[in-house]
């Protein structure tokens, strides 16, 4: 497949076309995960983390997956987004089996369809908030001047109008998760991964933080799947599994 061959999806509610690798060609589900197995081989030994995983992930909604440190959700959303592959099993991105994307495919996908939050925000201690914001932004076709009020508009809706100048090291640690936050949203991705992203905030705070996350996703369309072992506004999510000894269980 050649690039130049990429279909042009714009991004509604602005002026510009990203370049995807992958025609949609099924959006009533976002993501879908069958029979997904994932085990990992150690000093001789097999660890059996994801036992035969069933999920869908409807447009629009934020789902839960709750469970203790080491039970396989960091795997489940590395495999969700392509950063890893299953054993056995099939995942599917909008209808699109994801199984057959080669590893720059993927990487396309990742780039314009499927954003990520980290556990440890992954800032660059050198840029301000809006230029870390922007950095979501580097790969696609957008003028320097768009990046910026894109980049802008996003931190001024996740509360830090007021702090666009600030580097990391001068932001609180929910500063610093929003300007991730902020850094995921800007591509308008149509599924955030989001790995423990209220694990390092009091509880007010992440209840904001997950209020404007979803509030901005679903606002273009979007889904958000959320992996914690913590506290977490479960009020605000449209289903809640919890994964334990590799088997994924509703609440």
């Amino acid at each position: 497949m050649r690039e130049d061959c990429f279909p042009l999806k714009p991004c509604g509610g602005c002026d510009y076309a990203m370049k995807t690798d992958v025609t949609i060609t099924d959006e009533r589900m976002v993501l879908t995960c069958t029979g997904v197995t994932k085990t990992y081989r150690t000093r001789g030994k097999q660890i059996s983390v994801l036992r035969g995983i069933d999920l869908a992930i409807p447009k629009g909604t934020l789902t839960v997956i709750t469970g203790n440190s080491g039970t396989g959700k960091t795997t489940l959303l590395s495999i969700a987004g392509g950063l890893d592959r299953p054993d056995t099993g099939r995942i599917a991105f909008m209808g699109n089996p994801m199984e057959s994307l080669t590893a720059r495919e993927s990487a396309l996908l990742r780039r314009g369809r499927i954003g990520f939050i980290f556990q440890n925000f992954n800032l660059i201690d050198s840029w301000t908030a809006i230029e870390n914001a922007e950095a979501g932004l580097i790969h696609l076709r957008v003028t320097a001047d768009e990046k910026r009020r894109l980049a802008t508009d996003l931190l001024a809706g996740l509360g830090l109008a007021g702090r666009l100048d600030s580097f990391p090291d001068e932001l609180s640690v929910g500063e610093e998760q929003r300007v991730a936050i902020a850094r995921t949203l800007a591509a308008r991705p149509s599924l955030v991964l989001a790995d423990e992203p209220t694990g390092s905030v009091d509880d007010e705070t992440g209840a904001e933080i997950i209020r404007r996350l979803m509030a901005h996703t679903r606002e273009h369309g979007g889904s958000v799947i959320v992996a914690t072992h913590g506290p977490f506004p479960l009020g605000t999510a449209d289903a809640v599994f919890r994964l334990a000894e590799g088997v994924l269980l509703p609440l």
